[in-house]
């Protein structure tokens, strides 16, 4: 999606839906780094015209909140 970096409340639930699902394949141990790492590569591959210092500042906020919410999903599991 075009907002996808927009915080829209469609793009919200579409990143949650994402994330569930990586942590249904993957688990919640996720690490910030490997959020950072892949939204880069993704967001590289869909906005090749970004500029990096834009693209990593947009970056950095998805993979902060990620890192949270793993560590939320961790801390939280029965």
């Amino acid at each position: 999606m075009s907002t996808w970096y927009t915080f829209q409340p469609a793009d919200d639930e579409r990143f949650h839906y994402a994330l569930r699902r990586a942590f249904d394949q993957l688990g919640a141990s996720i690490s910030g780094e490997d959020f950072r790492k892949t939204m880069t590569e993704l967001a590289k591959e869909l906005h090749p015209d970004w500029e990096f210092i834009h693209l990593e500042a947009i970056v950095g906020r998805f993979a902060v909140r990620a890192k949270h919410i793993s560590a939320y999903v961790r801390d939280t599991a029965p």
